[in-house]
């Protein structure tokens, strides 16, 4: 697995994955292990945030450990 993005904020790193399927339960754990593994790695002193964004839908969802 890999993030589609990994952004450097002010404010820490945002992770982004885009998914062109229906909502599923599974794609929020896959972006919060994406989050855990870059806190692990003390990639940022800031914030690890994490979105998902379903393109399909427009809709996107913020992911919190």
């Amino acid at each position: 697995y890999r993030p589609d993005r990994i952004i450097r904020t002010d404010d820490g790193i945002l992770v982004i994955d885009f998914k062109f399927a229906q909502k599923k339960k599974e794609h929020l754990s896959q972006v919060r292990t994406y989050m855990e593994l870059i806190r692990q790695m003390e990639l940022t002193l800031g914030s690890v945030r994490g979105v998902l964004y379903y393109v399909d839908h427009d809709e996107t969802i913020d992911v919190t450990l």
